[in-house]
This record gives C-alpha cells, sequence and structure tokens, in this order.
C-alpha cells in the first residue's frame, strides 16, 4: 500500500535537511561545490517517495547548496550546481521510469492471476453444467430425460424445486412436463399462460428473471410457483425460438449469485437443443409408428378387398356353371338368378365406394346441391333396407319430424349417407334386433340419429370409426362382408354439406350409435332454381314398355352389346347395334333412331368425338337426338364432361338394367315431343 502524500513529502524534506547538516559539519572536510550528499538524497527520495518529492528534493538541495557558498558565486560554482541539477533530474526521470515499469509488470501480474482465476472458475462452471447435461447425450425417452436433468440441477446449485414447462405452440401456454421437489405443490400438466406468473414473463421476455424475496400478490405469481420464496427461472431458446422455461427455486430466502445464474442459462442453451431433438425423435418415431400401423391397415384392407371380391365371383361362377348345365328345376334355376343379380349388385357396391374413396383423397368429390327435404331422403333410404331387415328379422323405428324445414344438399349423396348407416346397423344387429331412426331439430341445425341393439364398437376403436382401412375384425375372422369404408364416406359427405358426424357406444353388446348434424335453411327459404340439366328419375314401380322405340347402341365390346340388345328388346324396343363410331354416324343419318346409347372409351373415335360429330349435325339430319353415356368412367369429372360433350345423362357401368330402360323411355318420349 502506497504511503500518504504527506509522509512521502515529509521524507523529502527529511533525507535533504539530513544531507545538509551532515555538509555543515564536515564543512571541514568536504568540498562545498561538491554535493554528493544531495545527490544520495535525491536518489533515496526518487526511489522511495516518488517523482513530486523527489523534484521537491533537487529544489530544496539546488538552494542548501546555493547557501553554502562561503561568498558570492563565482562562474565555476555556478556550473557546478547546473550539473548538479542536471544529475539530479536525471535520477529522478531514470527512478520514475524503474516505478512505472515495476508498476505495469505488477498490473500485468494481477491481470495474468485475474485470467486464470477466471479460466478455473469458468472450468469448474462448464464441469457443473457437463454434470447436468450429460444426461442429455443418452437415448432417453423425454419424460424419463427431464426428470433426470432436473434431479441434477437440483443437485448441483441445492434448490429445493425444479420444474421444465414446455411452450404448447396451439394454445401459446407453457405446460409442466416434468417436476422435482415440492411434487404435492407441482403437477406435470399445469398451464401457464404466456406472460402469467414468473415463468410467463420468462417466456414472454425471453431473458432469465430471479427474486430473492417472491412476493406472490405484488408480481401476480402464478399457483405453480405456490410455496417458493426465491426463484430463478431461464428461457429455453433453440435458434431465437423460446421452446419453454426452466423454473428453479427454493422455500427459504436466498439470493442467487451471478455464477448460478450462468450456470443455469448455459445449461438451458444445450436442453433446449437436447428437447427439441428429443421432441422432433418423439414425432419421427410416432409418425414411422403410424406409417406402418395404415401400412398394416392397407395389408388388412386388400387381404378383404380380395375376400369381399372372390366370394360373390365364386358363386356367380357356381350357379352359372350350373345354369349352363341345364340340371336345375324351375326352382333352382330362380334361385340361381336371384344369386347372381344379387352379388353382381354386391361387386357394383363396393366399386363405387372404392371409387368415392378415391375421390375422397383426390378431393375431387362434389355435390349437385339443392333444397331436399330431410324427411324424404331418410323414408327413402327406410324403404330402400327394409326388406333386407325384415328378412333377419330386425324392427326399423323411425321417429321424424316433418315440420323440420328444408336442408341445402345432394339429394343422392345424403341418400348414400342414410343409406350406409342404415346398412351398417342392420348388419350388425342380431336377429330380433332394433334399428331406430330420430330426426329431430337441435338449434338451427337437424339431428339425424340411427342407434341399434348390435354387440356395440370397442373403445379402443371407437375414435377410428370413421378412418379408412380400420375395421374391428382382421381379415382371418370377419364374420360379416363389406370393406370398412361405408363410415368414411359417411363422414366426408356429412362435412361436405357443412354437418358432423359423430359415433357413441357403451362398449360390448352396448348397440351403436351415429348422430348426424346438418344445418337447416333459414325458414321461408325459396325453393332454388332448378339446374340447367334436368335430372331424371326412373319410376318405383319399374320401367314403361319401350314399344315402338328404335334405340342406336354404340360399344366396342360385343358381350356388353348383346346383353343391351337383349334388354331392350325385351321391353319392346327396336335395336340397332353398332361397334365404332364411324357406323353410329352412318346408322344415325340412315336409320334416324330415336335415342342413342353410347359407350366413351372406344378406339379410333371415342364417345365424346361421337357426340360432338352428331351436335353439328342439322335437327333434321339427328343433330338433336336424345344421347345417354353408358360408360365405366364413373367420376365426377367423367360425368360433367359427358354432359358439356352434348349428352343428356351420363351413366356409370354396371347399372341397373331396369334404370337404363327407364332413362331411355324417358328420353325418347322427351324428344319426341319436343320434335
Amino acid at each position: 500500500m502506497k504511503a500518504s502524500s504527506a509522509v512521502r513529502y515529509g521524507l523529502s524534506g527529511l533525507t535533504v535537511g539530513s544531507a545538509l547538516l551532515a555538509m555543515i559539519g564536515l564543512r571541514s572536510l568536504l568540498n562545498p561545490t561538491a554535493f554528493p550528499l544531495f545527490i544520495a538524497a535525491v536518489t533515496v527520495t526518487a526511489l522511495y517517495a516518488g517523482t513530486g518529492p523527489a523534484v521537491l528534493a533537487t529544489v530544496l538541495s539546488t538552494g542548501g547548496g546555493y547557501l553554502l557558498f562561503e561568498s558570492a558565486a563565482n562562474p565555476d560554482d555556478l556550473i557546478r550546481l547546473g550539473l548538479f541539477v542536471m544529475t539530479a533530474v536525471l535520477i529522478v526521470w531514470v527512478a520514475a521510469a524503474r516505478r512505472r515499469a515495476e508498476e505495469e509488470r505488477a498490473r500485468m501480474l494481477t491481470r495474468e492471476q485475474d485470467a486464470r482465476a477466471r479460466a478455473e472458475r469458468t472450468t469448474a462452471l462448464l464441469r457443473r453444467v457437463q454434470s447436468i447435461v450429460d444426461v442429455t447425450l443418452a437415448r432417453l425417452p423425454l419424460e424419463e430425460m427431464l426428470r433426470e436433468l432436473l434431479e441434477r440441477i437440483r443437485g448441483v446449485l441445492g434448490i429445493d424445486r425444479a420444474v421444465v414447462l414446455l411452450l404448447d405452440e396451439e394454445e401459446d401456454v407453457l405446460v409442466a412436463r416434468a417436476a422435482t421437489g415440492c411434487e404435492g405443490d407441482v403437477e406435470e400438466n399445469v398451464r401457464v399462460p404466456i406472460g402469467s406468473g414468473i415463468a410467463g414473463r420468462v417466456a414472454a421476455e425471453r431473458r432469465p428473471i430471479g427474486v430473492a424475496d417472491l412476493d406472490h400478490e405484488a408480481i401476480g405469481a402464478h399457483p405453480i410457483e405456490a410455496g417458493i420464496r426465491s426463484l430463478l427461472n431461464v428461457p429455453l431458446l433453440v435458434g431465437g425460438r423460446m421452446i419453454g422455461v426452466i423454473s428453479v427455486g427454493s422455500k427459504s430466502r436466498r439470493a442467487f449469485a451471478s455464477t448460478e445464474i450462468e450456470l443455469l442459462e448455459l445449461a438451458a442453451e444445450r436442453i433446449a437443443v437436447s428437447i427439441d431433438g428429443a421432441r422432433a425423435y418423439e414425432a419421427e418415431q410416432r409418425a414411422r409408428a403410424a406409417a406402418e400401423a395404415a401400412n398394416r391397415a392397407k395389408d388388412e384392407f386388400f387381404a378383404m378387398l380380395s375376400h369381399e371380391l372372390r366370394t360373390p365371383l365364386g358363386a356367380v361362377l357356381s350357379w352359372a356353371h350350373l345354369l349352363r348345365s341345364g340340371r336345375l328345376d324351375a326352382p333352382g334355376a330362380a334361385r340361381a338368378v336371384e344369386t347372381i343379380d344379387r352379388n353382381a349388385r354386391l361387386q357394383a357396391q363396393l366399386i363405387n365406394d372404392l371409387l368415392d374413396v378415391s375421390r375422397i383423397t383426390a378431393g375431387k368429390l362434389e355435390l349437385d346441391l339443392r333444397v331436399v327435404d330431410a324427411v324424404s331422403v331418410i323414408e327413402a333410404a327406410l324403404s330402400a333396407i327394409r326388406p333386407a331387415a325384415d328378412a333377419v328379422g330386425i324392427v326399423l323405428d323411425a321417429a321424424l319430424d316433418h315440420t323440420l324445414g328444408p336442408l341445402h344438399g345432394d339429394p343422392d349423396r345424403l341418400q348414400q349417407v342414410m343409406s350406409n348407416l342404415l346398412s351398417n346397423a342392420v348388419k350388425f344387429t342380431p336377429r330380433g334386433g332394433r334399428v331406430e331412426v330420430r330426426l329431430t331439430r337441435v338449434g338451427s341445425q337437424a339431428a339425424i340419429v340411427v342407434s341399434d341393439t348390435g354387440p356395440g364398437v370397442p373403445s379402443d376403436l371407437l375414435p377410428h370409426v370413421f378412418e379408412r382401412f380400420r375395421q374391428g375384425e382382421g381379415p382371418a375372422a370377419r364374420g360379416r362382408g363389406g370393406l370398412g369404408l361405408g363410415l368414411t364416406i359417411v363422414r366426408h359427405l356429412v362435412e361436405l354439406h357443412g354437418g358432423t358426424v359423430e359415433a357413441e357406444s357403451p362398449g360390448e353388446l352396448g348397440g351403436a350409435t351415429f348422430i348426424v348434424h346438418l344445418p337447416l335453411l333459414p325458414a321461408g327459404t325459396a325453393e332454388e332454381e332448378a339446374p340447367q340439366v334436368e335430372r331424371l328419375i326412373p319410376p318405383a314401380d319399374g320401367p314403361p314398355r319401350a314399344d315402338g322405340l328404335h334405340v342406336l347402341l354404340v360399344d366396342d365390346d360385343a358381350n356388353t352389346l348383346d346383353s343391351l340388345v337383349a334388354l331392350f328388346e325385351h321391353y319392346g324396343a327396336r335395336v340397332t347395334a353398332v361397334p365404332s363410331a364411324a357406323a353410329a354416324l352412318r346408322a344415325l343419318e340412315s336409320l334416324r333412331p330415336d335415342v342413342l346409347v353410347s359407350d366413351i372409351a372406344m378406339p379410333d373415335e371415342d364417345g365424346y368425338q361421337l357426340i360432338a360429330r352428331v351436335r353439328e349435325l342439322d335437327r333434321e339430319r339427328g343433330g338433336a337426338i336424345p344421347a345417354i353415356a353408358l360408360t365405366a368412367f364413373a367420376a365426377d369429372d367423367d360425368r360433367v364432361r359427358a354432359l358439356v360433350a352434348g349428352y343428356d345423362v351420363h351413366l356409370s357401368k354396371p347399372v341397373n338394367p331396369e334404370e337404363v330402360v327407364a332413362f331411355v323411355t324417358q328420353l325418347a318420349r322427351r324428344g319426341r315431343a319436343a320434335a
């Protein structure tokens, strides 16, 4: 420690005074013009008292030396005195330079010691951080890794409680994912809104906050911080993105040191990266598991598809063989025809379901919207399913509100929804059971409830009943037919109408209930204008006779032509069948048929090119002939393209024979009336 200024300057006066007294006492022995003692005094002062006192000593020594002259100073004495002053100044400068060098050396030594101390503290800090975060190097599940991290933080910092809260980005809240210490006060999955309490503020401001003495009422602490006196919260950041908060606390008052805050920040950086990586890994694992489950479901689906296609084909082939053999009596032949018809319709329904699912997947399923009476749609579906229910002794009970009002929807698709729900209920209801349908108003919506007394839906399957490729039974043990696509189609059709559908079941043997909600039109809504293409509906009592009608059939498949010729001739029509578009044009101009029924996919010229050339003809040459597209292209886009090209009706194969005859007779009579 440096001496005070008074002591240093006192030392200057003391040394010079001592030198002056010594020279006076030794006057007889010393040359008064020699200044050895004064030089010694200046040197001592410069070395031990500093530059200022040394300059003072020089001045005092110069004055004392002048006083020692016996008479007026001569030029030689003045020269000696000047040399003394120069020597003294040089001594003072050298001493000052030496002192500065020593001080710089001391400063450098201090800096070196400080740097070494900081390095040692940093090394110790990194060791403590590493002791916390090395658990992240292990491939542990996220929850297990978080609990282990919190235990280590608790041990290193000596705190009572530690909590990790992770951000739920959808709800913008922090969710407690793991906690250690004070478990009675902190439960996992506690939700902390951003900005609420200390943890919420840390997440909002993205900076650490430490509180030595927590005043819960004054700062608005969240209940998750209850029972804590001192608190330190640090954000978890990954690339500037906040993913959560680490909160540590003590039940007693404690001021967290800067090294502890720095330690938790460093640990939080590595922990945040590890948490983000663990969450990404878990998401990848979930996605992989979902993909594997989907692949297994697809495999099961294709096994079911093979089963459902082969089973009716086997029945058709067997009965066709027996019919061809001529060994069946009249009842046996009737049974064969009924079985072949039923299985062919089943095949057609399977194909239609597959096409609908394909349209749903591609986002190409469209609706033909109009004002619809919900009661008539439900009653039509009930009428269609009643024979199947009666055959197995199932009671169909309907309670329909006829004052409900209209819907805005596609009547065909809504009837498909009801048919799928009802057929599903009948299929899974045992003999002697009951299926109930209720139609009521719930606010501004129509509620359609279909319930059955069947075995119910297992709780693990209930959330997945509307998914594709999901069924309650595997392909090897299935006791009922179908591909399990009907409910998928139901959900999509209902959602396209702006509604919702849900399933309820108390479990095994408790039956199942499906509830459809559809928006009602406001009261007093007027009927919409009819669409440009009029809907033709075949009569319920079967097609009328086609006596006197001339039908032109165009198809490159000989089997299809033969079956259609036989069909129309059975109903009394005169038929001209041709295999190509060119032959059809020649027959049209020469024979003037009443109706054109054409396939689309044909070699050389397809059905679109055919109808385009037909519509270019004058009315007298057959350009206005009613035309039906009968094709295996069954997508909505195919239907629209056919109607835009010039066809009046689009029918997809396989088609109900009576429906084809009904459309032909209606179109033919309309064409004759227009002529």
